[in-house]
């Protein structure tokens, strides 16, 4: 009698842990350009381990890629919100707007 317990039919490699790279490298052009920076390192990282055939580092980079290109686009759209915001707080008070 096995005791192996297999959750998923499907076995993870290295090659099929995704770099996040495309999405990165879009929310460093046109989100914001720090949280993307970071999001382009760890997905760099997810390519090095691939090479080394690291699967748990792949993986645990990966997962920071996807936390951080995901994090500039929540500021992105957060912080355009509040520009947004106040420009029509401005138009209300008779101001020019503030950014635009």
């Amino acid at each position: 009698m096995s005791t192996d317990i297999h959750l998923s039919p499907f076995k993870t490699t290295v090659e099929s842990v995704d770099s996040y790279l495309l999405p990165a490298l879009l929310t460093t052009i046109f989100c914001c350009m720090p949280l993307g920076i970071v999001a382009l390192i760890y997905s760099g990282k997810v390519s090095a381990a691939k090479e080394e055939d690291d699967l748990e580092a792949a993986m645990e980079a990966s997962r920071k890629a996807r936390r951080w290109y995901r994090a500039a686009i929540i500021v992105s759209v957060i912080a355009n919100i509040i520009i947004q915001g106040l420009n029509v707080l401005s138009l209300f008070l008779n101001r020019a707007p503030l950014l635009s």
